[in-house]
């Protein structure tokens, strides 16, 4: 009863003491593949059983390392940014997202701090707040450009943060930013904002030293050189990536002082002269490939025709070594 101060009755412990169980079991029940695996092998009975001792760190803790696990499966790697236990950065700079939990507090309510130098390495950014609380069966992921404005004209507290609370109602999802106003964010449950914005985006694949000379030899042959690579690591070219190119069997004349140097360098892109190209139009390009390879990498082109009384000339372009 509202308002009642005295010993509670015996009804109301008996009730209270019949929902305990059912609310425990919703603190767990958060509907993540992490969770569902965690209950599936009874890790989490055990933390169950403990609740009562452990309490809200528990819940706290496992929601939002849950959360986080499930972020790097679906985008990861995910990193850390520093000077912050919250703010991770998704897909190598595509995306930050910003993780705050709350225990639901009775009326159904949560409370929430956002630091504003947090905030502010969100600026500039595709980035997202993510509101944790006991309970919940989807992330609420607030895309912060919505909100940018809002933060920009309020002030935070004394301590530096914003005072933010959500009411998860069954009918809608009020979000209320102190001494600003309420705002309705029931569409931003879920992952589909958090997917659109990093659509696109696919994680690095990792690739060994004999897979990136295929590349590389790859990528020369289909600009129209030709392409060496050190005799004794073509057994280990990898032809599941591209299809198979020819590899000349020496390097061109006027490297004779340098030739056990040159040899041993992973991959060399030899320019054979070419009436469609002249080497002032194919030479810039030649030179950006070799600053961008992810492995050392040398290019080399043969003399072109000279005239009579000439000097011979030939070039030796080489990356700064990695």
């Amino acid at each position: 009863m509202v308002g009642h101060c005295g010993r509670k009755s015996k009804g109301e412990m008996a009730l209270r003491a019949a929902s305990e169980p059912e609310v425990r079991s919703q603190r767990v029940d958060c509907g993540w593949k992490a969770v569902r695996h965690k209950m599936k092998s009874g890790l989490l009975q055990k933390g169950n059983r403990a609740l009562s001792a452990r309490g809200k760190d528990f819940v706290a803790s496992d929601l939002k390392a849950d959360f986080v696990a499930e972020m790097n499966g679906r985008y990861g790697p995910l990193f850390k940014l520093a000077r912050t236990q919250s703010l991770y950065e998704l897909g190598k700079g595509v995306c930050r997202v910003y993780v705050r939990y709350s225990k639901l507090h009775s009326g159904r309510q949560t409370f929430f701090g956002l630091r504003r130098e947090d905030l502010r390495q969100l600026e500039g950014h595709k980035a997202f707040i993510s509101f944790l609380w006991d309970g919940q069966r989807e992330p609420l992921l607030i895309p912060f450009a919505e909100f940018e404005e809002v933060f920009a004209e309020s002030q935070p507290a004394s301590d530096g943060q914003y005072k933010v609370q959500v009411y998860p109602r069954d009918d809608a999802a009020i979000l209320y930013i102190a001494r600003t106003g309420r705002f309705n964010v029931e569409g931003y449950f879920g992952w589909l904002h958090l997917e659109e914005a990093m659509k696109g985006f696919h994680p690095h694949p990792a690739l060994s030293h004999p897979q990136i000379q295929t590349l590389l030899g790859a990528i020369g042959t289909a600009k129209d050189y030709d392409v060496w690579v050190p005799v004794n690591d073509r057994a280990g070219l990898d032809w599941s990536l591209t299809s198979p190119f020819r590899l000349v069997d020496e390097l061109p004349p006027g490297f004779e002082a340098v030739q056990s140097i040159v040899q041993e360098i992973d991959v060399i892109w030899v320019r054979t002269p070419n009436p469609r190209h002249s080497p002032a139009e194919a030479h810039p390009r030649a030179l950006e490939t070799a600053e961008g390879a992810a492995s050392p990498l040398a290019l080399v082109r043969r003399p072109a025709p000279r005239r009579p009384g000439q000097p011979p000339r030939t070039d030796l372009l080489t990356a700064p070594p990695t």
